[in-house]
């Protein structure tokens, strides 16, 4: 009796899932497409849809199931946030910290906070549940810190009252980001993968590059760079593209720890490249106020010099290790595959023209969404869009958007704590006492604590914390706001290839079978540039597009240059092998170039020049065989 009451609440829970995400599918087109609704209507349902979704996908205890539980919180986390969305009246016509919080009220909050810290510790993780745990004891048992972290203290009441009852708390900008755009960009991101455009972005890459130097490594690189823009998640990315990539870099003779790490860092990238870029890419349009197409229009030039790094790293990687290429006769031809499949391009050209003419996210979005459905139906594989297909899909982008959700509703308790207690100015403070007006020893402080904070959490929470915490105090010291935010944007996403805890390496590293500290080395190594490259552009506008046509294209010119040198100096291989005093002339030069002026730019160009062919004494034949 005990085993069929166990497989009967199996099956309840099985069959909810897909009910519930429809639902949820439903509910996020409607109001792409119709308008969003109030805000705690809008959020609450957004949450009545996925903490309960948390609860049914995400197990109490991964090594026992524990249905009833998972049930239960599920119906009480859906109910909770329902009763919020459908008392919306009562709840924005109460004036805040007057009106008394009834029992009732108080006991409904302290509920929803504790089911978001739950949900948070299974889908992001203990560190992170942990760590908004400590800010929403600290808004209550804050007042027995001395000195500058102290504060007042304030009653479970208003605790409660803050976090759930206001805009500043769990209902934040996070929730609000997450419960518009974030939801449709990446049900744009699924659908395109379900119709088929991953394979086709793979043999379209495969086709151009695959026969190269190095060219599966490559392919590995442009494939994963291109599906990382559009699902805004690195270990997504790694675990559905590397199992093609990974796989293909072993066989043709790439070391499996080189292999990992190369998926790893590619699927990195995509969360820092237009035009979709990641969820914290859509965090930074509100907490910055800039358009996302500003930001995307930004991020054009150091995503470049990111991959233009990695690209010669493998390229000269592949040489120095003698990869043999691969025959052109079994690769795909270029024009069949894009006779295959070139459909496949125009909803993201949809996408990038919307978002350019300063249409909303969301339209773009919801328009993009349309067109690839739309273009399969007219050129594609009608089979892909039967019922019981999107059906997967729209179970699929609720899957995905769960860790969002779990990470920026606990983030909603980080940001209340900060703006109730005042802890936000009192660490920008500290900050700016310990720089002494250094603007240099500010980054630097920034991007540990930024990589520090991105260890085992998703790029969205490391991010919000950052917007929270650390940017004002850059931009307090005279740091441009746009700059500032891409700085901490670009810390907290390399999180996930730096060691020790990197989430996308480990990912890549099961994949492959290779030891996952040696593939998070690798990672990093391949990255190096976007290590280097958030300082320079802090100091070089023109490195984030603004500033002239002549200064926008003297930074790019320069910062390609700079970067090829630095790729040359980490593999120590470039016409040949490097001795350790070419490896750190390159390495200087590399610095010097993507932070160089106009002259200098000149100056330092041609010095690298002559070093390369002269000092490394090269024929131009030679050069001109090595890029074949």
């Amino acid at each position: 009796m005990k085993g069929s009451t166990f497989e009967l609440d199996k099956k309840i829970k099985k069959n909810l899932i897909p009910i519930l995400a429809i639902m949820f599918a439903s509910f996020q087109i409607y109001t792409g497409i119709f308008g969003t609704f109030n805000i705690f209507i809008q959020r609450g349902i957004h949450l009545a849809f996925g903490i309960p979704l948390i609860f049914l996908v995400y197990p109490t205890f991964k090594q026992k199931e524990s249905i009833i539980i998972d049930l239960f919180l599920s119906a009480l986390s859906g109910f909770i946030f329902c009763y919020l969305a459908v008392n919306n009246d009562n709840i924005v016509q109460r004036i805040i910290y007057v009106d008394p919080l009834s029992v009732k009220y108080t006991i409904i909050g302290l509920l929803g906070i504790l089911l978001v810290l739950e949900a948070a510790r299974r889908t992001v993780g203990s560190v992170f549940s942990a760590l908004a745990l400590f800010f929403f004891l600290y808004m209550v048992f804050g007042k027995y810190i001395a000195g500058i972290f102290g504060h007042r203290g304030f009653g479970l009441k208003v605790v409660v009252e803050h976090l759930f009852f206001t805009s500043e708390g769990i209902f934040g900008i996070p929730v609000g980001v997450s419960s518009t755009y974030v939801f449709l960009f990446i049900m744009f991101g699924v659908f395109l993968a379900t119709t088929g455009a991953g394979k086709f972005f793979l043999d379209l890459v495969n086709a151009f590059v695959g026969h190269r130097v190095g060219g599966p490594a490559k392919v590995a690189l442009f494939s994963s760079a291109a599906m990382g823009t559009l699902s805004g998640s690195a270990i997504a990315n790694v675990v559905t593209t590397g199992t093609f990539t990974i796989p293909l870099m072993k066989k043709s003779g790439f070391e499996k720890n080189y292999a990992a790490g190369v998926e790893a860092m590619a699927s990195t990238g995509g969360q820092l490249l237009p035009p979709v870029m990641g969820v914290a890419a859509f965090m930074m349009a509100q907490f910055s106020g800039y358009p996302y197409y500003v930001i995307a229009g930004a991020a054009i030039i150091p995503s470049i010099l990111y991959y233009n790094s990695a690209f010669w790293q493998i390229h000269f990687y592949a040489l120095k290790m003698k990869i043999p290429l691969l025959a052109k006769e079994g690769l795909p031809e270029i024009k069949k595959v894009l006779k295959r499949g070139w459909y496949y391009i125009v909803p993201i050209i949809v996408v990038v023209y919307f978002l350019m003419n300063a249409y909303t996210a969301t339209l773009a979005a919801i328009y993009g969404l349309f067109c690839t459905i739309l273009m399969n139906i007219i050129f594609g594989n009608r089979e892909v869009l039967k019922f019981n297909k999107l059906i997967e899909a729209f179970e699929k982008t609720a899957r995905a958007v769960l860790v969002v959700i779990g990470a920026v509703a606990a983030a909603g308790i980080i940001i209340g704590s900060l703006t109730l207690t005042g802890l936000g100015a009192s660490i920008s403070i500290a900050i700016m006492n310990l720089a002494k007006g250094s603007e240099l020893f500010a980054l630097i402080f920034t991007a540990l604590m930024a990589t520090i904070l991105g260890l085992g959490i998703p790029t969205s929470g490391a991010y919000i914390i950052c917007a929270s915490v650390l940017i004002p105090s850059l931009i307090q010291i005279g740091i441009p706001v746009l700059s500032a935010h891409f700085f901490a944007l670009y810390y907290a996403s390399l999180s996930v290839i730096t060691p020790p805890v990197a989430l996308a390496s480990y990912a890549a590293a099961s994949i492959a079978g290779s030891d996952p500290w040696r593939t998070g080395v690798q990672g990093f190594k391949l990255a190096l540039a976007a290590y280097i490259v958030p300082f320079f552009f802090v100091y070089n506008k023109a490195l984030l597009g603004q500033g002239t046509i002549g200064q926008i294209g003297m930074a790019l010119l320069t910062g390609l240059i700079g970067t090829f040198s630095l790729a040359a100096a980490v593999e120590g291989y470039i016409f040949k092998k490097l001795n350790i005093f070419e490896r750190i002339m390159l390495g200087v030069v590399a610095i010097l170039l993507i932070f160089a002026s106009y002259i200098r730019s000149f100056l330092i160009a041609l010095f690298i020049i002559i070093f390369v062919i002269l000092v490394l004494n090269i024929g131009i034949s030679k050069i001109k065989t090595h890029f074949v």
